[in-house]
């Protein structure tokens, strides 16, 4: 009950004032902490047939939205929305508002990172090494990297690029940001399969440690990803 928006506080105090017969202002009297406040919350969860988070709640939960919600949805407001209808719906009171902003984050963490996984999973050991060069910073550079993340020649900073006022010049730069990415062969020869690598996440972290070490995947339509819905 806590957890949820309190931008209407005084209007439902007003309400629930009509209803009993008293005067909102009397609410301001109410200690809002101590034995007198929990013992009227589990009441009105007994009332309503709500029950407290557990921990185990709150874990189940956490995967649920990473799982159902975060990999189509990033954005953390609405993901904290669909995260409280859960909460409704299973009749159990939230946890604090921290605590929900942290399954919220946590979810959001967990759905990019299977993401990344399962992308640097699909591709073969050429296209790794072809990423770790795009993404490579050399020993002489490390000390530039607070001052910019890539050079603005290079193809990282094409493909980072954002695109500007729309013309004729931004199409035809679009294009080149399209035809350096079929370059790298991120999906070997399944050239109509190269959305699944580059468009699901941004942004994507492949790190060294998941694109090394791990067995070359025969094709890259062996898992094929389902298509995310639009945001």
């Amino acid at each position: 009950m806590r957890s949820y928006p309190n931008r209407h506080v005084r209007s439902y105090a007003d309400i629930i004032a009509g209803q009993l017969g008293v005067d909102a202002s009397d609410l301001g009297f109410y200690e809002w902490a101590g034995r007198t406040i929990e013992y009227h919350c589990a009441q009105i969860r007994d009332h309503l047939g709500y029950r407290v988070a557990t921990v185990a709640d709150q874990e189940e939960l956490t995967g649920w939205l990473a799982e159902a919600v975060a990999h189509a949805e990033r954005r953390p407001d609405r993901v904290r929305d669909e995260l409280l209808v859960e909460f409704r719906r299973l009749r159990i009171e939230p946890p604090t508002a921290g605590r929900v902003l942290r399954m919220v984050r946590s979810a959001l963490r967990g759905a990019e990172q299977d993401w990344t996984s399962r992308i640097a999973g699909r591709l073969d050991r050429s296209a790794t090494s072809r990423l770790l060069d795009l993404v490579a910073v050399g020993d002489d550079d490390t000390d530039d990297a607070d001052d910019a993340d890539e050079e603005p020649g290079s193809l990282l900073a094409l493909i980072k690029a954002s695109l500007g006022n729309v013309s004729l010049e931004s199409m035809m730069t679009e294009i080149g940001k399209l035809q350096a990415v079929r370059s790298l062969g991120l999906c070997g020869d399944q050239g109509n399969e190269a959305r699944c690598c580059v468009k699901r996440f941004e942004p994507l972290e492949f790190t060294a440690d998941l694109l090394e070490g791990r067995p070359e995947p025969s094709q890259c339509d062996q898992q094929r990803v389902p298509d995310q819905q639009p945001v």
